[in-house]
């Protein structure tokens, strides 16, 4: 049997108490951490991802358990290490080719050494791989 629960705050015995509309509205929908350097695409830790795509040197694609409800959600990410011994920090740009909305169902990345922008970055498989959305889910 399906319940419901309605409050408005939440509140731990010592760490204080929180509004429920920050975890309603401020928890991230999805993330994903993942390694494109191993033989084949290492999932690490994914929330809301029914599966990660590579597709291609530097490129992968999050596809999403539970849609978000439009295009205009934040998206963000970061790359590093493209090697194991390596240390520089490197980018994770979300890529949208035709419009300024991303798809509701996935989210196209694109990561590595940086110029500035997606459009000047020199692809590369990174071992760390981090990636975030904030939006309203579907």
């Amino acid at each position: 049997m399906a319940g419901k629960i309605v409050a408005d705050q939440l509140e731990h015995s010592t760490a204080g108490s929180l509004d429920t509309q920050f975890v309603v509205n401020g928890s991230a929908r999805a993330y994903a951490h993942y390694d494109q350097v191993t033989t084949s695409l290492t999932i690490r830790k994914t929330f809301n991802c029914s599966s990660i795509t590579d597709d291609g040197t530097g490129q992968a694609t999050t596809n999403y358990t539970s849609n978000l409800s439009d295009g205009f959600y934040i998206a963000a990410g970061h790359s590093a290490r493209d090697t194991a011994t390596s240390v520089t920090a490197y980018w994770l740009f979300p890529t949208s080719d035709t419009t300024i909305a991303y798809s509701t169902s996935a989210t196209s990345w694109k990561g590595g050494f940086n110029g500035g922008s997606s459009s000047a970055l020199t692809a590369n498989n990174m071992i760390i791989n981090l990636m975030t959305l904030h939006g309203d889910l579907a």
